[in-house]
């Protein structure tokens, strides 16, 4: 073992010796060269061997041109297996590598280069002889530090394509097996002479002679993160031609590249962006396919097929094949992606379409793109279809196609906002997009184009278009503008030429926006020929033809016309306009249009010294003379008409400043304005005057003058104007003002005021009593200042108002008005329903600064009142402090030294808005004098207000938090006519923008009834306001309605209510709404008062001048502004309805019933009503021509159904007039002497406010034949309703031969005092009953029949509770036989305890006479009757038959509610919710 020991000692010391370590070498290559045929060398091993550790230092290997291939600086490793190093299988352990240059270099006309000739020398291709093993290498673990990689292409003009510095790898398995080389590549790093750094690669790389791959590849760098595979495909010879012979397979996904790191190798890009991207990659580099990419940078996004040729060549030209699915991107987007390639050829008209979507084929080089793409983008949708060439000077490129646009905006893309959308398909060729470079020929359809708000369609448009020039032609089918222009329109001449006839068959100017009448149409033909390039060169003609216009007043048409301009040689022009239609008349002299502004101003300055004329062009001299005609002003302004005669005349002179103007007109009407009598004279050379101004009446929307007289003079460089007027609604104020207009040096204009006088609502005021020179107010050129130095007004009770400040543009303000004991009712303008009293003494500063306005003042208003009531003295006191950042206010109203209302506090103005924190309190404050300004909604405000509040916050906008309390308080509602008292302390709370009313008790002070009310009212900036209030009825009843009868009034009574109700909603809209039942009291009338007959109507119907042409027929409700009220009403037998058929005659319809009604009443005029309503008890009084006057009974069951409007309800109703009257008159038939039960039966149908009335007359109790027989004659209507009327107006019937006489009327009389005399009688109760009657006889001595008057007793008790007795006697009057006694008797004797067994015994006198007239005839008879209810016919037989009793009713049956019948014999019952109607 020592032995062992020794010797390895021994050999590492000889084998660290350097000559033999050189040796060693050598014999380790020596083999390796002369096997392959290479020059590897290497300087020095050093092996330990103990651990076989093996240091390899200086390894050169040679490339076939003896250069440098690869150099290792020093290589660490350790040897596995000396027999296979010995036998030329490398084989080792972990190497470290430091100093490695790794010369890649392809010869100038090598087949391949150096690095593969190299590999190819390890493996020659031939087959090895048997046994003879490739060449290995192995590591298991690889790490390079310090290293360096150039690829070098002498075949290239820059020869030198890569150079890798500061290259570290750490790989594993690193195996080289003949020719080919794998690993597994775990880290990488390295900086490229690019300037691009790569921090970290890892793949599995595979080296072959005929291919490279990269499998994971993971590439980072400071600005990409590459995942995918790349793989190179090659064969030796096409290294040399790398980046077109190479073919590069790879996929990328989800992979992030910077194109800074791509501009050292392609400079196409941008700088400073970042594009995520996938994509798969095939091909050279110069010839590369990006299949399915997938890009995305900034607010671009691309994806696509992209074929690009000579990407890596800048020397052979660029070009790019794409399949777009889809790119979205815009203008800027896309030039700042690829500036060199797009930066100049992009078309300016790209920038407009804003963010766009690219969907199609193109194929773009440098200068040219062949293009098939649809576009969408933010204003609209095109197809283009185009060769555009020449694009290395985008203002000259050339361009042919075709293009369409879908609902393009073609104003956002001019940035012309008069342009709209435009849908059409044309061809275009020709060059430039500037329109100074434009140059085209455009042919095709414009289906739709949007301008000045309306959409053309139908425009065919076919011509040249060039920098300011078309010539060619349109044509328009569009429904609103037929057109047809043909001609020449050139702008880009020296002088402008237009030569062009526009044919316009149909113009709808209101419908193309151009008016804002209703109906505007315009036709005619223009034909022009002029030339010249503004207004003050053009000469030739214009003409006029077949011209109408037609508006909403009348179809105007004008006759031929022509305006024409004209150059005489010395150069005086002339434009002369003839048309008796327009205007007639001519401008003659030298003058400049666009100057004629300050010629006139000038020539008016010209009166003063100090005037600074603005520059004009020297001798300018014009003459004018034209007569205006009213036509042309109706028809384009409809609101503004001239009175016949009107003309306007002058001259002006500029070089001398001489100017005259005269017009004249009877009258002008504008706007709502009227003007009679204008007569204007101007002539600033006269030295009486300058101006001279004469208006008989004006008539303004605000105010109205009458007498208006202005005349003016200049003496030195002021003029003086003295004006008089009337004014105010009647004339009753007067003005006679004295002021003068004059300019300072600083050409400021000065307006003085002359002692004047002014009397307004009666009272005079002197404005600058003392003539001083402070009463002016100068203005700045610009009328951006204005400085008041004083306006001073006083009168005869030394009453004096002084105003003075200035003002600068809108945002700022600092007036200044002060009042010495003026009366506040003089001048405060009249306020409907707010009549201001007082005497105010002090001063009100008003201060504007931007958009906050501060009030400064301290005002003393004695004796304040409102509406005639002395409220007390009011002092209000507004304090700011230096910088206006805080404002303290103090106000205090105080009555006899009690203090009423005080507010006191302060308001900042440190923010955007000022802010207060303010405190208001009232004592016994009034609220009388605020009840006019709720007039027509409220009446009889009344009470005190004591309590305080609390305002913070925004002053537009103010938190309000206190509470308020109400005494004596109440209001009334007119148009209901009702009247509530407010309980005592009516609690009143205030929070934020709340008011809310706490438990407020109203009392009705007619009838004492009572409701609570709760709620809030809000607002917002106390415009908005809201309310939302609560009131429920107390007790039974509640009285919401209590008016009298008025014409035209829809509903008139008194109405009680109970149940719940709501008012809500804003101001602007409010509404009412009530649920509930109509309570005890309830009588409502509804007069229908449109009754009319035929003569009531006019055919003819004269109007005055300018009435409108429809005759108002129907009746409204008062308006009342921002109401709507909502009635959800059960109607209970408590509440009586009364319609008022005929309000002359007194006939109405009066009863109880039950329904359900719902009621819709608004401001606008609005009285709907939906339900039904069933009579229960009910009587129709009918009243006819002073002789009907009867009584009928209506019948239960009836209805009235209600569908919207109140007088178009839908009546059913029947009515019941008694009566026992003899039917001999109509059955001809003298022996028939019994008076028999006859009911007139009215039945009221159709609509409420014109009813259909038919009569019926029945024959209950009548034998059959009796019966038949009057069926019979009454067959036929009109028989039957004579025979109705006779009934109602002297109870008898009548035949042909029979008509009204005396009896008519002493029936009725008879009729009348029987009823008053029975109520007399009548004991209240029934048990016992007595009546006296008196029915008229029929004693028409020209009638066959006469039958004798009657005079009867009426008789019915209860003689026990099972015996009834009733009978009718009567005794005839003025007959035969006035002994003779004739009635009926009945008795009925009960037989059960039910009262359903009975039996009848009865005595009736006969209906006909037998044998003797004067004698009365008898039947007598008995009977049994039995009474069962049932509601089937089952129902009866089980009654019928069945003993069993009904079970006595368990559990909550026994206090269920009975159902609820609408009146007897009704089909409608009403059960509880838990009951079941079987």
């Amino acid at each position: 073992m020592l032995v062992v020991l020794v010797f390895c000692v021994l050999g590492t010391v000889v084998l660290s010796i350097p000559a033999v370590q050189s040796r060693l070498a050598r014999m380790a290559v020596e083999r390796i060269n002369s096997d392959f045929g290479t020059n590897i060398q290497i300087d020095r091993i050093r092996v330990s061997l103990i651990t076989w550790d093996t240091s390899v230092r200086g390894i050169y290997i040679e490339d076939y041109q003896q250069d440098t291939l690869a150099y290792i600086r020093q290589l660490k490793t350790s040897i596995l297996s000396l027999r296979d190093l010995a036998g030329g299988t490398l084989e080792f352990g972990d190497i470290s590598v430091d100093g490695l240059y790794l010369n890649m270099k392809t010869y100038r006309d090598a087949p391949d280069t150096n690095l593969g000739i190299f590999i190819s020398k390890l493996d020659d291709g031939q087959p090895r002889a048997p046994g003879t093993p490739p060449f290995y290498f192995h590591t298991g673990k690889i790490k390079l530090r310090n290293s360096r990689f150039a690829l070098v292409d002498e075949n290239l003009e820059t020869p030198r394509v890569l150079d890798f510095t500061d290259l570290r790898i750490d790989a594993g398995e690193f195996t080289i097996l003949g020719p080919e080389v794998r690993t597994r590549i775990e880290g990488l790093s390295m900086h490229t002479s690019q300037g691009v750094d790569v921090r970290q690669l890892s793949a599995g790389f595979a080296y072959s002679p005929e291919q490279m791959t990269f499998d994971s590849l993971v590439l980072e760098t400071p600005g990409s993160s590459l995942k995918g595979s790349l793989r190179f495909d090659y064969r030796r010879e096409d290294l040399a031609e790398f980046t077109d012979s190479v073919r590069v397979t790879a996929e990328f996904a989800e992979s992030t590249i910077s194109l800074d790191e791509i501009n050292p190798f392609y400079d196409g890009f941008g700088t400073g962006k970042t594009a995520l991207f996938s994509t798969g990659v095939s091909g050279t580099l110069n010839r590369l396919q990006l299949q399915n990419l997938l890009l995305v940078t900034d607010n671009t996004g691309i994806r696509g097929n992209f074929d690009f040729e000579n990407l890596f060549d800048s020397t052979r030209p660029f070009r790019m094949e794409a399949g777009i699915r889809d790119i979205t991107t815009s203008y800027y987007q896309l030039r700042g992606l690829m500036p060199r390639l797009l930066g100049n050829s992009l078309p300016d008209f790209v920038r407009r379409l804003g963010q766009f979507t690219l969907r199609g084929q193109a194929t773009v080089t440098e200068n040219s793109i062949d293009t098939q793409m649809n576009i969408q983008s933010a204003i609209g949708s095109s197809y283009a279809d185009l060769q555009l060439t020449g694009f290395d000077d985008v203002n000259k490129a050339q361009y042919t196609g075709f293009v369409s646009l879908i609902d393009f905006d073609l104003g956002g893309f001019t940035g012309n906002s008069s342009l709209g959308k435009a849908t059409l398909d044309v061809n275009v060729e020709g060059q430039g997009f500037s329109p100074e470079n434009l140059n085209t020929e455009i042919i095709g359809q414009v289906y739709s184009f949007g301008f000045n708000g309306y959409e053309y369609t139908e425009v065919a448009v076919s011509g040249i278009l060039k920098d300011q020039l078309f010539d060619g032609s349109l044509n328009s089918n569009d429904p609103n503008f037929i057109f047809n222009f043909t001609g020449l329109a050139d702008f880009g001449s020296r002088q402008n030429t237009f030569n062009f006839v526009a044919s316009v068959a149909y113009a709808d100017l209101h419908r193309l926006n151009f008016v804002n009448d209703s109906i505007s149409v315009f036709k005619g033909d223009v034909t022009m020929d002029i030339i010249g390039n503004t207004l003050d060169d053009i000469e030739g003609d214009i003409r006029f033809s077949k011209t109408s216009f037609q508006n909403a007043n009348n179809t105007y048409y004008f006759e031929d016309f022509k305006v024409s301009s004209r150059f005489e040689a010395d150069s005086i022009r002339t434009i002369d306009i003839n048309s008796p239609d327009i205007i007639t008349g001519y401008v003659m002299g030298r003058f400049r249009i666009a100057e004629l502004g300050k010629l006139l101003k000038n020539s008016v300055g010209s009166i003063y010294t100090n005037y600074q004329p603005d520059s004009i062009s020297p001798g300018q001299e014009l003459s004018f003379n034209f007569r205006i005609y009213n036509k042309i002003v109706e028809v384009f302004f409809p609101e503004v008409s001239f009175g016949p005669n009107t003309f306007i005349r002058g001259e002006i002179v500029a070089d001398e400043g001489d100017f005259k103007l005269n017009f004249k007109s009877p009258g002008i009407y504008a706007y709502g304005n009227e003007l009679d009598t204008i007569d204007v004279r101007v002539d600033n050379k006269n030295p009486l005057f300058n101006t001279y101004i004469s208006v008989k009446d004006i008539s303004t929307v605000y105010y109205d003058l009458k007498d208006f007289q202005l005349i003016n003079t200049t003496l030195a460089d002021t003029l003086f104007f003295r004006t008089e007027f009337k004014g105010g609604s009647q004339y009753n104020d007067r003005y006679n003002l004295n002021f003068y207009h004059t300019f300072t040096e600083g050409n400021k204009s000065v307006i003085g005021l002359k002692r004047s006088d002014v009397s307004f609502k009666g009272n005079t005021w002197v404005l600058n009593r003392e003539g001083n020179s402070r009463n002016k107010v100068i203005l700045s050129p610009g009328l951006d200042s204005v400085v008041i130095e004083e306006i001073a007004m006083n009168n005869e009770d030394r009453e004096e108002i002084l105003l003075r400040g200035q003002l600068a543009d809108s945002t700022y303000k600092d007036l200044e008005l002060r009042f010495k004991i003026v009366s506040l009712g003089k001048v405060t303008p009249d306020i409907e329903g707010l009549a201001l009293g007082g005497e105010i003494n002090g001063v009100l500063n008003v201060l504007q600064e931007d958009n906050v306005y501060l009030p400064i003042g301290n005002l003393e208003i004695s004796d304040f009142a409102l509406n005639q009531q002395v409220l007390g003295d009011l002092d209000i006191g507004i304090v700011g402090n230096r910088d206006l950042s805080e404002f303290s206010v103090n106000t205090q109203l105080t009555d006899q030294g009690r203090e009423r209302f005080s507010l006191f506090g302060t308001i900042l103005n440190t923010g955007e808005y000022p802010t207060a924190n303010l405190n208001a309190s009232f004592q016994d404050f009034a609220l009388e004098p605020f009840g006019p300004l709720a007039e027509g909604v409220l009446s009889e405000v009344r009470g005190q207000v004591n309590g305080s509040a609390l305002i913070q916050g925004d002053l537009r906008n103010p938190d309000l938090n206190g509470m308020l309390y109400l005494n004596r308080a109440g209001l009334g509602i007119p148009y209901l006519n009702v009247n509530y008292d407010l309980n005592s302390n009516a609690a009143v709370r205030l929070f934020n923008q709340n008011i809310e009313f706490q438990d407020f008790r109203l009392t009705d002070t007619a009838a004492g009834t009572q409701a609570n009310l709760n709620g809030t009212i809000s607002h917002q900036y106390f415009a908005d306001w809201t309310l939302n209030l609560d009131i429920e009825t107390l007790q039974d009843r509640f009285l919401i309605l209590n008016t009298e009868f008025e014409e035209e009034a829809l509903y008139y009574g008194q109405a009680f209510v109970v149940g719940t109700g709501r008012i809500y909603g804003p101001t602007t809209a409010l509404k009412i709404e009530f649920d509930g039942a109509s309570a005890r009291g309830t009588s409502l009338k509804i007069p229908i008062s449109d009754v009319a007959s035929l003569g009531d109507y006019s055919f003819i119907n004269f109007m005055e001048k300018g009435e409108g042409s429809s005759v108002a027929t129907g009746r409204t409700l008062k308006e009342y502004e921002a109401l709507e009220l909502k009635f959800d009403l059960v109607v209970t037998p408590e509440a009586e309805v009364e319609i008022v058929v005929d309000q002359r005659t007194g006939s109405s319809l009066k009863g109880t019933g039950e329904g359900i009604i719902f009621m819709e009443i608004n401001t606008d005029g609005k009285f709907n009503m939906w339900g039904d309503f069933v009579v229960v008890t009910g009587q129709y009084r009918l009243k006819y021509g002073g002789v009907i006057d009867k009584t009928f009974k209506v019948r239960p069951g009836g209805t009235i159904n209600w569908d919207g409007d109140p007088l178009q309800a839908l009546l059913n109703m029947e009515a019941v007039y008694e009566l026992n009257a003899n039917p001999a008159p109509l059955l001809d038939n003298t022996g028939y002497t019994r008076r028999i039960p006859t009911e007139v039966v009215v039945r009221l149908s159709e609509e409420l406010e014109q009813p259909t009335v038919d009569f019926d007359i029945q024959f209950p109790g009548t034998s059959s034949v009796v019966k038949s027989e009057l069926e019979y004659r009454l067959q036929d209507p009109t028989v039957e309703e004579r025979n109705a009327l006779f009934l109602l107006a002297q109870g008898t019937f009548v035949n042909d031969r029979t008509g009204l006489n005396q009896q008519a009327v002493t029936g009725n009389i008879y009729q009348t005092a029987s009823s008053l005399f029975n109520q007399v009688l009548s004991t209240g109760s029934d048990v016992f009953n007595l009546g006296v009657s008196y029915e008229s006889g029929y004693q028409d001595p020209n009638a066959d029949i006469a039958t004798e008057d009657r005079i009867g007793v009426t008789v019915s008790t209860r003689i026990s509770d099972r015996i009834l007795f009733n009978g009718r006697f009567g005794v005839p009057v003025g007959g035969v036989e006035e002994s003779a006694v004739a009635g009926d008797a009945e008795i009925q004797l009960l037989l059960n305890e039910e009262g359903t067994l009975s039996a009848r015994i009865f005595n009736r006198q006969n209906e006909i006479q037998q044998f003797l007239a004067d004698r009365q005839g008898y039947t007598q008879g008995f009977g049994l009757s039995y009474e069962v209810d049932f509601n089937s016919f089952r129902d009866l037989l089980r009654q019928l038959f069945t003993n069993k009793e009904a079970p006595e009713p368990k559990g909550e049956n026994q206090s269920a509610a009975p159902p609820q019948v609408m009146g007897q014999d009704s089909l409608i019952r009403f059960y509880t919710k838990n009951q079941k109607p079987f």
